[in-house]
């Protein structure tokens, strides 16, 4: 019984020292992933000033819609329906 305990300790102490090796790899921090951003373009419109310039739009338009389909009733009126209930009734 004595012996497990100290084996149990000598393993749980081996882990405690594998454990804190292991933490400086992991707790070292990264470089910032480095960011670049386009160049950017101001244009200063004043008073008076002309611009010119092309509006891209489709020159056709396609409209689409679903064809009318006919279809049957989901409703279904039985025929025989008297005939049953009468039929249940009587075997009462």
């Amino acid at each position: 019984m004595l012996k497990r305990n100290i084996l149990y300790s000598i393993l749980a102490a081996l882990a405690a020292v594998a454990i804190l090796a292991a933490a400086p790899g992991a707790l070292a921090q990264a470089e910032p992933p480095s960011v670049l951003y386009r160049p950017v373009t101001h244009i200063n419109i004043t008073e008076g000033d002309v611009i010119d310039g092309n509006i891209n739009k489709p020159d056709h338009v396609v409209i689409t819609s679903r064809i009318a389909t006919i279809r049957k009733n989901l409703i279904r009126l039985r025929e025989d329906f008297r005939h049953k209930i009468v039929r249940s009734a009587s075997e009462l």
